[in-house]
């Protein structure tokens, strides 16, 4: 491949001998890096001077579809001297680099690169690398979100001030537990719950007696009203309900 590089710009360096650049002492200083660059093997560096030339200065190569193919030959060459050069444990950003080197190659240039297979290999490697490191940071977080919630979950629990005691009413078979609250967490929360465990005359719990919020402010105070509806005609109550509640931020 570098030999057909190296052939072809023979053939450029013959095209640009013969270009008429009369009075353009400049553009011949600037041809004459590129070329230079190329006899020097730095071919990358060689690219970029070439590119950096004028459309009109490429105009003057009369054959410049034969740069066209040497630039392509050398492309080839730069992806496979990285690959060569690339660590057995590749970073993302040095993996990246090359990977985006090989993927603006056509399909017939990416056939050209005989270490290609280096190549696909780190990149499975890679890619199993990030699918893990995401599956690590949602594990995190999913383990975050449930501290945080058991903090906030914490945080109101416990921190209110009973203004009235709570009394159950029961009649038609309906338990109405009723009572006030203040809220002396300091922070303000949200979709409020509050329960209170019922219990059948074994002491048997039958479920829950509850109460909703929207929103309640530090400071606020909340009269609540939990129903239970039941058949028993003997139950008791936890008189200390529960309290959760999402809290603002």
């Amino acid at each position: 491949m570098m030999k057909k590089a190296l052939s072809l710009l023979m053939v450029l360096l013959l095209a640009v001998s013969t270009v008429a650049l009369v009075g353009c002492d400049n553009n011949e200083s600037r041809y004459n890096e590129a070329i230079s660059l190329m006899e020097q093997g730095e071919y990358e560096e060689a690219l970029t001077a070439y590119n950096a030339l004028s459309d009109y200065e490429k105009g003057l190569v009369t054959n410049s579809d034969k740069f066209d193919e040497i630039a392509l030959a050398l492309s080839v060459e730069i992806v496979i001297a990285r690959i060569d050069n690339m660590s057995d444990t590749p970073n993302e950003a040095e993996f990246d680099e090359i990977w985006d080197l090989y993927g603006a190659l056509d399909a017939v240039a990416r056939g050209s690169v005989t270490n290609a297979e280096r190549l696909h290999a780190a990149h499975q490697e890679v890619v199993a690398a990030r699918q893990e490191a995401a599956a690590a940071r949602r594990e995190a977080a999913a383990e975050e979100a449930a501290a945080e919630a058991e903090r906030l979950r914490n945080t109101i629990d416990g921190m209110w001030h009973i203004v009235e005691e709570p009394s159950m009413d029961f009649s038609t078979r309906t338990i109405r537990i009723t009572g006030v609250l203040r809220n002396d967490s300091g922070v303000d929360a949200r979709s409020v719950f509050i329960t209170f465990y019922i219990y059948d005359r074994n002491g048997n719990r039958i479920g829950n007696a509850r109460d909703s919020l929207t929103t309640w402010n530090a400071g606020d105070t909340w009269r609540y009203e939990a129903t239970f509806f039941t058949r028993e005609e003997s139950i008791s109550w936890n008189t200390r309900p529960t309290i959760a509640a999402y809290v603002r931020r």
